[in-house]
């Protein structure tokens, strides 16, 4: 993964964080000015509080969504694929998901796009000790360059080298 992907995931994280802030300091000065003024900018905000407060759903919305911190490690036995919600899996073990293909068993991956393409799943089946275990993890906020590198972990594991 390049540092010149824009919409690598590090990136989307950094992008994030700096919104995060972006609001935090907008309604500390937004508070400063209704706590610290009597003139109409205060009589303003106070009047329209309803629109002061709807952008603080905006990270509340994209973290239920599902904005995933993923993480893909590969060595000669095992293909790992973690991924962890950045609000929600520091609160629910369920909202935390990692895949372990063994190499050396055949498996099937199916990359299924669903929403109108916006989200995708990485559908992975394989039989260990006669049992068929199915996986499936989001892969939504992957860029185009990581889907491919993950396209290509898993062509290079299935094809047992």
């Amino acid at each position: 993964m390049t540092s010149k992907d824009i919409y690598a995931n590090e990136n989307k994280l950094y992008l994030l964080k700096g919104l995060y802030i972006i609001l935090f300091i907008f309604y500390l000065i937004l508070f400063v000015f209704l706590f610290l003024t009597n003139g109409s900018i205060s009589y303003f905000i106070k009047n329209n509080m309803i629109y002061t407060i709807i952008p603080l759903f905006i990270p509340v919305i994209l973290s239920l969504v599902g904005l995933n911190d993923y993480k893909i490690e590969s060595n000669s036995e095992y293909l790992k694929i973690y991924s962890n919600c950045i609000l929600m899996g520091m609160f629910f073990e369920t909202f935390k998901n990692k895949i372990i293909i063994n190499i050396n068993e055949p498996f099937e991956n199916k990359i299924s796009k669903s929403h109108f393409g916006l989200r995708k799943s990485l559908i992975v089946k394989q039989k260990v000790n006669n049992k068929l275990i199915k996986n499936k993890i989001n892969i939504s906020l992957l860029s185009n360059k990581e889907l491919e590198l993950l396209q290509q972990k898993l062509k290079i594991a299935n094809s047992g080298k």
